[in-house]
């Protein structure tokens, strides 16, 4: 910005350079979208490789038990929370006996919106590694520590419709926000503190924290 530019010139400029955000924005859209067609074409090849490949075990005896049952699972929706859909996922595949290498191609043909664009924002070879296609997910649908603590203050009565289930939503979020079971009490404590400490600030200077 020059010495002396006036405001309307500053203002033409701010529009200006929102302008080119928004097309360099519309570029990487269309680009993410010609990528999940091609890789939704290698998945599905994945998959249908690893579903007709012969099974490597020697006949078993029919006084043997029954084979783990194959259950057949929605598509991921906007409705769906992230995590619980995917710890649901987890325990159907481990029932299934789906072998854990093979989850991240399972999973890849149930996903829908942000979700799978989480998925093919990946390299190829993390898409297909469970644990980092979990992860992308999650942090793309702000299912993370950070999002869990906006939703639980920002979570209004009239979402819930009734008081228990209001108590309920907000117990999950902060229970996700705060992760007990995986932090010490003087951890936990800490994130609070910190929390309340930039709301405090002039706003600033939380900008900087």
């Amino acid at each position: 910005m020059t010495e002396g530019e006036s405001p309307l010139g500053q203002a033409l400029q701010r529009l200006a350079l929102m302008q080119e955000s928004t097309t360099a924005l519309q570029r990487q859209q269309s680009e993410a979208l010609l990528v999940i067609a091609s890789s939704q074409r290698e998945d599905r090849a994945l998959l249908r490789e690893l579903l007709q490949r012969p099974a490597a075990r020697e006949a078993e005896p029919v006084t043997n038990p029954a084979r783990p049952p194959q259950i057949a699972l929605q598509k991921m929706s906007a409705d769906d929370d992230p995590e619980a859909y995917l710890d649901i996922f987890e325990g159907t595949a481990a029932a299934c006996g789906w072998p854990e290498e093979e989850w991240a191609v399972r999973l890849l043909p149930l996903l829908a919106g942000a979700a799978q664009l989480a998925a093919h924002s990946l390299p190829a070879s993390d898409r297909h590694e469970y644990k980092q296609l979990r992860r992308a997910i999650l942090d793309r649908l702000g299912s993370t520590p950070e999002g869990h603590r906006r939703r639980f203050r920002a979570l209004p009565f009239e979402d819930a419709g009734r008081p228990f289930s209001y108590a309920k939503q907000l117990l999950d979020a902060a229970r996700r926000w705060l992760q007990p079971g995986m932090r010490s009490a003087e951890d936990v404590m800490e994130q609070v503190a910190l929390e309340q400490f930039v709301a405090g600030l002039p706003s600033s200077t939380a900008n900087w924290v």
